[in-house]
């Protein structure tokens, strides 16, 4: 099978204009059938006043297809705790979705729409 239960994924929104927000969904995959993931975990906003990128406190299923144009998946190592990830700024700008500890993944924007922010 192409993925299983208990894959870890990214699924970053892709922005199609200057103006859009980015959004991205991290999570655990529940079930996969005909190009569907159905995931379980939290939403990742960009925060009004501050420009952050902040991970909501809620949990939440999504149901994604992975043939829309409008999105872009990562899978994420199975030894990433999702509970542990963060948004930081790095040296150069970059925005990094890291545990602080082994895992790190550069998500910068070349374009410049995304700030960093801090999971909480």
């Amino acid at each position: 099978m192409f993925l299983c239960a208990g894959d870890k994924m990214l699924v970053a929104h892709r922005r199609l204009y200057e103006n859009d927000q980015p959004r991205a969904f991290v999570g655990e995959v529940l079930a996969y059938e005909n190009g569907l993931m159905k995931l379980s975990d939290y939403s990742w906003v960009r925060e009004s006043l501050r420009g952050e990128i902040k991970r909501k406190d809620d949990r939440c299923i999504k149901i994604i297809a992975l043939n829309t144009v409008g999105i872009i998946c990562y899978q994420l190592p199975e030894t990433v705790n999702i509970e542990e990830l963060e948004l930081v700024a790095g040296q150069q700008n970059e925005v990094l979705l890291t545990d602080r500890r082994d895992f790190r993944m550069d998500l910068t924007d070349r374009a410049g729409a995304i700030r960093s922010g801090r999971a909480s």
